[in-house]
């Protein structure tokens, strides 16, 4: 007799979906999804940081991220018809919007350290992190990352990491948790890289699994810290109705 699972299972309905997400329809959807909700990071991180006075993406990825997508926007990046595809307009696009957030950085970063340092040391710290960002992107390019998607997700990583640690730095420095924070920033990032390791990951049969770990691990530290933000407004809101 076949024991076969699929008796029971109805194995043929998952693997269509999995191909239906997984054809150049599905994943040219979760392509814009990613580039959307990542948008949507963008343009509130800006604006939070305008109107607090802050800067709203961690320092070390922000420079990583910077030099990115100034690298793979103007110096290389692998479009196979056409010089201005899509993958470059975006990286153009968040290359605009990154300045901004860089100048707030500038501009405002600096109130978190001045009792630690001074401000040429603060300057040449962001020079340097992002020079050498820009030469370590380059030479991963030319060993084994020519797309940029290693590094990419390597910084998305470093990214959830350190989110984290701006929810316990922020309240020790201003006195609010939420401060330079949003969750419309924790979601939109999210599920913005959720689209993309499904499209880049979840599609590709040969994934290292040092690339399935980096992928499954954002997601688990990005659902930390969305976490802590909805806890954090909930004991914020909370005093306000009694």
């Amino acid at each position: 007799e076949n024991f076969s699972t699929s008796k029971y299972i109805n194995m043929p309905h998952s693997l269509d979906l999995v191909d239906e997400i997984c054809s150049p329809t599905g994943t040219d959807a979760l392509k814009i999804l990613g580039a959307g909700a990542w948008t949507i990071v963008y343009i509130t991180a800006i604006y939070i940081g305008y109107k607090q006075k802050t800067y709203c993406i961690p320092f070390v990825p922000l420079c990583i991220n910077y030099a990115w997508e100034l690298y793979y926007a103007f110096f290389d990046f692998q479009c196979e018809s056409n010089t201005w595809c899509a993958q470059r307009i975006i990286a153009i696009i968040w290359a605009a919007f990154d300045t901004l957030i860089v100048i707030q950085l500038l501009m405002y970063g600096y109130k978190y350290l001045e009792k630690t340092i001074n401000k040429p040391v603060w300057y040449s710290t962001i020079l340097f992190t992002f020079c050498s960002a820009l030469i370590f992107i380059h030479l991963f390019r030319e060993s084994f990352d020519p797309d940029g998607g290693i590094t990419a997700f390597a910084d998305n990583y470093l990214m959830s990491c350190l989110f984290i640690r701006f929810f316990y730095v922020r309240k020790a420095t201003s006195g609010e948790n939420l401060h330079g924070q949003s969750l419309f920033i924790a979601i939109g990032k999210f599920i913005g890289t959720l689209a993309f390791s499904i499209t880049f990951g979840g599609c590709d049969k040969n994934n290292a699994p040092y690339l399935v770990y980096t992928y499954v691990m954002i997601a688990v530290l990005d659902l930390y810290y969305i976490g802590l933000l909805v806890n954090a407004h909930y004991i914020h809101e909370s005093p306000k109705k009694k």
